[in-house]
Order: C-alpha cells, then structure tokens, then sequence
C-alpha cells in the first residue's frame, strides 16, 4: 500500500469528512469528525489492511497521516 492509498483508506474511517479535505500532512486529530471511537476505528484498520498492531502510546505518537504511514512501515 502506497501512501495515497493509505490516505483514501484513513479518511473512509472518518465518517463526516470529506476525502477532499484529508492528505498526508492532514493532523487528524484536529478534524472536527475526530474522537476516540473513530481512532479504534483506524488502529483497526491499521491491523486488518496493513496488518500491524500499535500500541497507544506509538498512535500518540504521530500528529500527521504521513507520520502515521511512516510508523506502520517501519514496524513491517
């Protein structure tokens, strides 16, 4: 998976934003759509598609969607 790919696949777990509105350098948890429940959602999607487990303190981590990316693929 690219990461325009993991970009379209991250703002599908986002359900009232606009994939318009998301790109690699989007801080998601600044989008108004963001809360707890949707950041399940992607560590969710992050083990099912990418098949890698994070823990919270390594999703805390990160601020930007590619920052995101990088750490999944570092862990592959």
């Amino acid at each position: 998976m690219d990461i325009n790919d993991f970009v379209l696949k991250f703002s599908e777990q986002l359900e009232e934003t606009e994939n318009e509105q998301i790109n690699k350098y989007t801080e998601f948890r600044n989008l108004n759509s963001w809360d707890s429940l949707t950041g399940f959602a992607v560590l969710e999607f992050i083990k099912d598609d990418c098949s890698v487990s994070l823990t919270l303190d390594e999703f805390k981590s990160v601020s930007t969607i590619e920052d995101l990316f990088k750490l999944i693929e570092g862990k592959k």
